[in-house]
Formats: C-alpha cells, structure tokens, sequence
C-alpha cells in the first residue's frame, strides 16, 4: 500500500510538471510555428531562453529575415495595412527599412508613370518597337519600390515627327525594385495613319492624350484583345478612315492588288464600329459610315453580322 501511495505521488509530481512546464511549453511553440513569423518566433524565445525548441526558433528567426517571400507579398497587396502587418510581424527583416519608407511616402500600389515623371521619383526610356508595341525601360529614383502602371490612352511621342504617335490600347504595371532597371513590351496603336511606324532606333517620350476622339475611345480599346480591331478603332477616330484606308495595314509585301494581304478585313472594321456605337459615338457623319455596305457583304462572324445589319447597316 505504501509503494501504492508512493507511485501515485511520484505521478502527480510528474503531471505537476507536465502541466506547468512542458505542456505550456509545447504549446507555445506550436503557436509559434503555426503562425511562422518573426514576431511569434520571439515571443516564443523571449519566453523559453533555454527551451527545446529555442535553437530551432532562432535559426527560423535568420532565415525569416532574409526571407523576401513575405516582403514581396505584401508589395503586391499595394496597400498601407499590409506594409503595417509586414512590419509587426517581421520585426529586424532585411527589407524593413524600404518598407518603412514606402509606407512613409503613399507611393505603395500601382502609381500612374505620368504623376511619377512628374514628381522626379521615376526615370523612363522609350522606343519604337514595330506598330503594335513600344519598348520601355523604366528606372526607380526612390529608396523603396515602386509599382508604375502605364494607363490606357497614354501617348508615346517620336522624336521624328514624321513617325506615327503611339498610344496605349491595354494597362501596364511595371514592377521596380531599388537600384534595378525593369523593362516592358508595352500594346499600342498608331494614331497617325499617314505617317510611318516608329522602329528601334526613335526615342519617345510620353504625355496624356488631349484629342477628345482618341480621349473617348482610349477606355474601349481594352474590349477587344485583338490588335487589328484595336487599330482599326484608334485610325477612325484618330484619322477618320475609311474601309479602304484601313486596308493599309497588310501582311507581307504586295504591288498593286493588296485586298488579300490586309489585316484589317470586314469583321475587325465592323467589330471596331461595333464598340465604337455600343460606346455611345454616333458614326453617321464619319467616312467609315459610307462603307457600311462593303462592310457587311465581307463579314463573316454570322452573329456580328446580324448586329451590323441591325445597327449600321440600316440606319
């Protein structure tokens, strides 16, 4: 009976222990990994100097703090209360200083290229790049990173006036870090039918688009993914084109009959007059409107068709 007593003692005195020490302890540690971060990792340590898992949490502590993944995360969030939550729960990180100073300045989620340039904090270098895109490199003047967005309806400008304007048929986000250059293929039209097209070799600079035709196509070029109706949208509007001028855009090289070369056919001009209408422009007046007859005998997409008829054609 006295040996009975002393187990049943010696059992208490281990549960004691459990309970107060070890099992708080495991505890602890478990909240500590579940959360995986900086600041838990020192709670715990600060807790449990000589705990068993207090090696582990240092070494995890190290490696958190070169750790970019969680920095990167919160850059793409582009907001102040995922920069404060960076900033509590890493505490000592590699790349708190520049999250300090991005939240300081405002600048965190995409920041318009134009307002950038302005304000000194972006460098920008442009260039033709055929006649559906522009070549950009885009450069961080601030001590934290920047997300620049090139809008739709921005307008590259060639040093060589005798070269088509470009303007930008699609959003763009360019991602910067400090210290390194980030470039982009950026999608454009022309706005110059007349003129040529910008290659490598013209440099460009940017402005915001003033001419009220192109100001109200700019935001429905991004309703088409295709090239050809984007650009038969900006010539009509920025040119008052007619079906036969947009038959200037062809593939490959011909001498006299170019008909089968063009890239602008039937559906893409009558798809561009589509969204054009549907955005509110009444077309009556315009040289596009005389050739809805041609159009329509070429298209071939049978529901584009119906509504061509409907709404152009018998107007």
């Amino acid at each position: 009976m006295r040996k009975l007593l002393i187990v049943i003692v010696a059992g208490l005195v281990v549960w004691g222990y459990y309970t107060q020490k070890v099992r708080p302890e495991q505890q602890a540690w478990a909240q500590a990994t579940a959360t995986d971060d900086i600041a838990s990792l020192l709670a715990y340590t600060a807790v449990y100097t000589s705990g068993p898992h207090t090696e582990q949490a240092n070494q995890r502590v190290s490696a958190l703090r070169n750790d970019d993944g969680p920095y990167e995360r919160a850059i793409t969030e582009g907001n102040g209360p995922a920069l404060d939550a960076f900033l509590r729960q890493y505490p000592g990180h590699r790349r708190e200083r520049e999250a300090r100073a991005l939240l300081a300045s405002g600048d965190y989620g995409p920041r318009d290229l134009l307002d950038l340039l302005q304000q000194g904090k972006v460098e920008l270098s442009a260039s033709g790049n055929g006649i559906e895109s522009v070549s950009v490199t885009v450069s961080a003047r601030t001590a934290y990173p920047l997300q620049v967005e090139i809008p739709a309806g921005l307008l590259f400008v060639p040093a060589d006036r005798s070269d088509q304007t470009m303007m930008t048929t699609e959003s763009t986000t360019v991602r910067l870090v400090v210290g390194s250059p980030s470039s982009a293929t950026v999608p454009v039209a022309c706005t110059n039918w007349a003129k040529d097209v910008p290659d490598k070799a013209d440099r460009m600079t940017v402005r915001r688009v003033s001419n009220q035709n192109l100001a109200f196509v700019a935001p429905l070029l991004a309703k088409s993914s295709q090239y050809p109706v984007r650009q038969a949208m900006v010539w009509i509007m920025s040119d008052n084109t007619n079906y036969h001028d947009l038959g200037k855009l062809i593939q490959g090289f011909c001498f006299m009959d170019c008909e089968a070369y063009r890239i602008i056919k039937a559906d893409e001009a009558a798809q561009a007059l589509r969204l054009i209408v549907e955005g509110g422009a009444d077309m009556r007046s315009w040289r596009i409107w005389r050739d809805r007859s041609q159009i329509h005998a070429g298209i071939q997409d049978t529901e584009l068709k119906t509504w061509f008829a409907a709404n152009v054609l018998r107007r």
